[in-house]
């Protein structure tokens, strides 16, 4: 008996979703990269969820539903581009390659690493002056602190020189631009000598700040007796635990140049960690298998 229409197409997705769902996902930020149109993608959104909703337990529902979450990630993509556009100033940020100086203040997110002779942080606004106006916004920026120390979890006043970095100028150079736009922060603040940085207040995420300390602690138990070795520090701490703070630009040129850098980031190596140590805590508790890989993910 010959197969439905669309029954072929069903079963393989249903053998591999997570490939099928990473396609979907691929062609969504594609589609909003080319027409970014938030509005638009969200009444396909919509349409589409009704449609899947309707003939779930036909063959072609399939169909539906991975044209859903093609939709689904052009809408959430397209919308995160919308917000980055609408933050103040941003055509002539983008236009003027010195940028423009602003002063703001905001609340640092992440573990501030060290880029050549800065600091480099990714900072969540709640205000900033541009030309004489304050906005109060949330978006987010990368901050690079030349002459001060910042902690996770700071809340900043600054002044500094807010820029984009230069679209690539040959095809298939590294988009600096475009890699700022898929982390959602709207530019660079370089906080340079004689720029303004006071420290008027902590606010870490208690979660987040327990887990940098964890992270520490297991830094310095995989280099105890080590401290007089800071190559061998700064590798181990780099590929076991993701940190690269120690890591200087001469001691990852030989993995950059074979290849090897990405052993030096977050990656499945260091996710396996994880859910390595988590299993081992999970299975004095009694769960089966099934959930215990259920909490894992």
């Amino acid at each position: 008996m010959p197969a439905a229409p669309g029954e072929g197409w069903a079963k393989r997705l249903r053998a591999n979703p997570l490939f099928f769902f990473a396609v979907a996902a691929a062609l969504g930020i594609f589609v909003a990269d080319q027409f970014s149109k938030a509005a638009l993608y969200g009444a396909a959104f919509v349409v589409l969820a009704i449609a899947s909703w309707q003939g779930r337990l036909r063959p072609r529902g399939s169909l539906l539903l991975w044209l859903l979450i093609i939709v689904g990630f052009a809408t959430i993509h397209a919308w995160h581009l919308e917000a980055l556009r609408a933050f103040p100033h941003h055509e002539q940020i983008a236009a003027e390659p010195e940028g423009l100086h602003v002063a703001g203040r905001g609340r640092v997110i992440q573990e501030p690493r060290t880029v050549g002779f800065a600091k480099q942080a990714a900072l969540q606004l709640e205000e900033i002056t541009i030309a004489g106006q304050t906005y109060h916004l949330r978006h987010e920026l990368l901050i690079r602190v030349s002459e001060h120390t910042i902690r996770y979890g700071d809340v900043l006043a600054f002044t500094g020189r807010l820029y984009l970095p230069e679209p690539p100028r040959n095809p298939g150079q590294f988009d600096y631009r475009t890699y700022l736009q898929r982390h959602d922060w709207a530019g660079i603040v370089d906080i340079g000598r004689g720029e303004q940085l006071e420290v008027t207040d902590r606010r870490p995420l208690a979660f987040k700040a327990m887990a940098l300390r964890a992270r520490e602690h297991m830094a310095f138990a995989i280099t105890r007796d080590l401290e007089h070795e800071t190559e061998i520090c700064g590798v181990l701490t780099a590929m076991v635990l993701g940190m690269r703070e120690q890591a200087t630009p001469e001691m990852e040129e030989p993995f950059r140049y074979s290849g090897t850098l990405h052993i030096f980031a977050v990656s499945g190596l260091h996710v396996g960690i994880f859910a390595l140590i988590a299993w081992l805590f999970l299975k004095p508790l009694g769960l089966g298998r099934a959930h215990a890989t259920l909490l894992l993910i």
